[in-house]
């Protein structure tokens, strides 16, 4: 039964005693222990808008309309004022342990966190995940997380470990998950500033992708397609240069400039599509070669440099050649040097061959032949010429040649 009043209560002479105790009342406002004290809040004593301060968590709670546990939301309340590029004011939940946003020129960073709690509706933050510096989720009423075009430098990192040994913990930037059928998961990009003014120059911002660096090894760093590597670099040994190398499982990799395809990489071949494969001019002896094969009684494999092929009913093939260096400003044009490899017990052969593989011309170590003879050395021609003139000519153009001695007489 309801007791009715006609004036305010006050404690008899003015004295500094209680009137009411806030826990027996309905609504309203009141301090509680924990979360179990405010979740232990009698129904008959709950309305819709009430609020609780939880002393252990240092965070006031409304409650819903529906009066249950579950409708318990975290009060909005404090700003972030303007600092680091940020303009305006943002609205932020209250975080249930306490913890605090922190906005200096610096960056944005949170204190330690236990829990996850999550923030009204509406506010820019929806939810807090357990551990220090834990993931930031944005609301989709905000396309954009963006800095303020006076912010020197921004960055988003993580707060430094300077624990011993430690490990470094993953930051993970990551496009949006889909798990319905046929669904697209989310494109990643990452784009480097563009400039688009009116006139004067005009240069787009570089973009880097780089490892943490150390003194001993750097960081790798990897592109990948799902699971699949494209790009990875890696330091070697105590060296602070890295190794690059292109990956893929399968398939082809393409590399092209613009829309243009310069280089195609299958399983088994590269081809190019320039006109010209060389090197810059201060480069000293460059060289085409396999890398060596250790063993013993190994054979190397062959290397072979081939013009282009033809397979049409009235087609030739392409023609190989191979050219000295020219010389343009009246001085000497560069030699052709074709030899054999050398070896500690025995040099290799040079030979001419038909398309059939049959040898025409060999030299070797010993000397020459011709169709597929055995290699002979200089030969020596003796005897007398008989006062043959032609005799007499032929032997000359031959030791002039340098293929005999001439000794005849």
């Amino acid at each position: 039964m309801a007791l009715n009043v006609s004036a305010g209560l006050a404690p008899t002479g003015g004295g500094s005693w209680e009137t009411h105790d806030a826990q027996y009342g309905k609504g309203g406002w009141r301090a509680v222990a924990d979360i179990a004290a405010r979740d232990a809040i009698a129904t008959l004593r709950r309305s819709a808008g009430m609020a609780v301060y939880v002393i252990a968590t240092g965070a006031t709670y409304l409650l819903g309309a529906g009066l249950g546990n579950g409708d318990w939301a975290l009060a909005s309340s404090g700003a972030i004022t303007a600092g680091n590029g940020l303009t305006g004011t943002t609205a932020l939940s209250v975080l249930a342990d306490g913890s605090s946003i922190e906005v200096s020129a610096s960056g944005i960073r949170r204190a330690a966190l236990s829990g996850a709690v999550s923030a009204p509706a509406g506010s820019n933050v929806t939810t807090f995940a357990s551990g220090d510096f834990g993931s930031l989720a944005l609301t989709t009423t905000g396309a954009s997380f963006t800095f303020g075009a006076t912010a020197v430098a921004p960055s988003i990192y993580q707060a430094d470990d300077a624990t011993a040994a430690a490990v470094g913990d993953t930051l993970a930037i990551h496009a949006q998950n889909v798990t319905g059928a046929g669904a697209t998961g989310g494109a990643l990009t990452l784009t480097a500033g563009t400039s688009l003014g009116a006139s004067g120059t005009r240069i787009g911002g570089a973009a880097t992708l780089a490892s943490g660096i150390c003194a001993t090894f750097a960081g790798q760093v990897f592109l990948k397609l799902g699971v699949t590597e494209i790009l990875a670099a890696s330091a070697v040994g105590d060296s602070p240069n890295g190794e690059t190398r292109l990956a893929t499982a399968g398939g082809s990799m393409r590399l092209s400039i613009g829309a243009t395809q310069r280089m195609l990489l299958t399983a088994s071949n590269c081809f190019f599509t320039v006109g010209t494969i060389g090197w810059v001019d201060s480069q000293a002896t460059p060289i085409i070669t396999q890398q060596a094969k250790a063993g013993a009684a190994v054979t190397g494999e062959t290397m072979l440099m081939q013009a282009q092929g033809t397979n049409g009913a009235t087609a030739t093939g392409g023609l190989l050649s191979l050219a000295g260096g020219d010389d343009t400003g009246g001085g000497n044009g560069g030699g052709v040097a074709i030899r054999p490899g050398s070896g500690g017990t025995a040099n290799g052969a040079g030979n001419l061959n038909t398309a059939a593989g049959v040898s025409r011309f060999k030299w070797d170590s010993t000397g020459l032949a011709f169709f597929a003879g055995a290699t002979a050395a200089k030969q020596t021609v003796t005897g007398s010429r008989g006062g043959n003139a032609a005799l007499q000519s032929l032997l000359t153009a031959l030791a002039t040649y340098g293929l005999i001695t001439d000794s005849s007489s």
